[in-house]
């Protein structure tokens, strides 16, 4: 039986550059749902380093739910875990969060994210192209 995912992810290309879209389903969290969300996290970032290309990170975290302090720090771990793709690859971050949630999530974001590369909280759901461009060296 196969785990309905928390995030649904996936990799497309914008004028030479790659786009890791993270997209957090409208499903309840599970323990499950969250193994599943770090071990496809993880697999996505190794692929990023096999393919050595700028890249910029898309997040809609519409749906995402508060996470435990634990959760917050494995995915930090991830993130950490992976700086040297990050300070070599990446271009920029766009995040999508929308409703009550925004300036907690953008607060939490902060503390715990110590960004690399440019970051921008956009106000709908879809990427902001423009804000890629402006970052391209």
């Amino acid at each position: 039986m196969e785990i309905e995912p928390y995030i649904n992810t996936s990799l497309e290309e914008y004028n030479d550059i790659l786009i890791y879209k993270i997209v957090v389903v409208n499903v309840k969290l599970t323990q499950l749902k969250w193994i599943d969300t770090i071990n496809r996290i993880k697999k996505d970032l190794d692929v990023l380093k096999k393919k050595d290309k700028i890249f910029a990170i898309y997040i809609d975290c519409k749906y995402m739910e508060i996470i435990s302090n634990g959760q917050i720090k494995e995915i930090v771990n991830v993130f950490t875990e992976n700086r040297v793709l990050f300070e070599k690859n990446l271009l920029c971050t766009e995040c999508f969060v929308e409703g009550i949630i925004v300036n907690v999530f953008k607060d939490v974001f902060n503390k715990i994210y110590n960004p690399i590369r440019p970051i921008k909280f956009i106000k709908t759901n879809e990427l902001d192209y423009s804000f890629i461009e402006e970052n391209i060296k």
